[in-house]
């Protein structure tokens, strides 16, 4: 586990030693990880009166997947802008936010259709968690969604650099992990726990507004504002960094070799040919 932490700081850090010289394009991961909490309110404020537990299939699925849709196509955009960015700087090329942003667009015709296909996956790993309460429905649930992930990691890179529609693009993608599913694995969990220690300080910091808000309503303002503009930052980053070594990633896969930021000593073991 040690050396699983240790990995994802040497991750991090190179994310960020990228990001520290074009820090412009962060304003990308922060337009896509935006869409959540919008989708998040949107959601409560549809069922707030009507639980979605009380809802049949059809009316469930007539809400939802329009949201998920219009999130996933959101998300995916500007993570495909962003990565379109990443791999000019990868050239030695100077990105640009605007060109970024033009390339995104230009692919929106296969971003609707993978949009499509990746909210109707997702509507059906809920509707597995909705109704499956025993414990063979959980593991299964978690099994497909573990293995979507998998699938789907190398998806944004490989619509940025090959320009490939939708199915053949969710082969390839499959494929590439093939060559670097541990690295991928030992990356994501060493990420996912470094995570949890700022999301668990903004948390505290939400929980304890909510308790002061009767008491003293301005310091629960001050603290709920401070945790949300934690959870949007701290988001952000982690978005970013996942991107980051998602074209990492690609890059190890399609050439051998990783990008010059990523290629510290202590990352050395990771970046091996299979």
């Amino acid at each position: 586990m040690r050396n699983v932490i240790t990995r994802a700081v040497e991750i991090t850090k190179a994310s960020l030693r990228m990001l520290e010289k074009h820090p412009r394009l962060m304003a990308l991961p922060l337009m896509s990880f935006s869409l959540m909490p919008v989708f998040m309110l949107a959601v409560i404020r549809l069922f707030q009166h009507t639980p979605t537990a009380r809802l049949h299939v059809w009316p469930f699925a007539l809400v939802m997947l329009p949201l998920a849709f219009v999130m996933t196509l959101g998300i995916t955009f500007f993570n495909v802008a962003f990565t379109r960015a990443v791999m000019r700087t990868l050239r030695d090329e100077e990105p640009s936010l605007v060109e970024a942003l033009a390339f995104a667009a230009s692919r929106l015709p296969t971003l609707l259709g993978y949009a499509a296909l990746a909210s109707t996956v997702g509507f059906l790993f809920s509707l597995v968690e909705r109704y499956s309460a025993k414990v063979g429905g959980f593991l299964a649930e978690y099994f497909f969604q573990f293995s979507w992930s998998i699938a789907t990691f190398l998806v944004v890179p490989v619509l940025v650099q090959e320009r490939r529609d939708v199915v053949t693009s969710l082969r390839r993608s499959g494929a590439l992990m093939t060559q670097t599913w541990g690295e991928r694995l030992l990356g994501q969990l060493g990420m996912t726990a470094i995570s949890l220690v700022p999301l668990a300080i903004t948390g505290g910091l939400a929980f304890a507004a909510w308790k002061l808000r009767t008491e003293a309503l301005a310091l629960a303002i001050g603290l709920a504002t401070i945790a949300a503009l934690g959870y949007v930052l701290i988001g952000a980053l982690a978005t970013a960094v996942r991107s980051l070594y998602a074209i990492a990633l690609y890059q190890f896969a399609v050439e051998g070799v990783p990008p010059s930021e990523f290629g510290s000593p202590a990352l050395d073991d990771v970046w091996k040919v299979k």
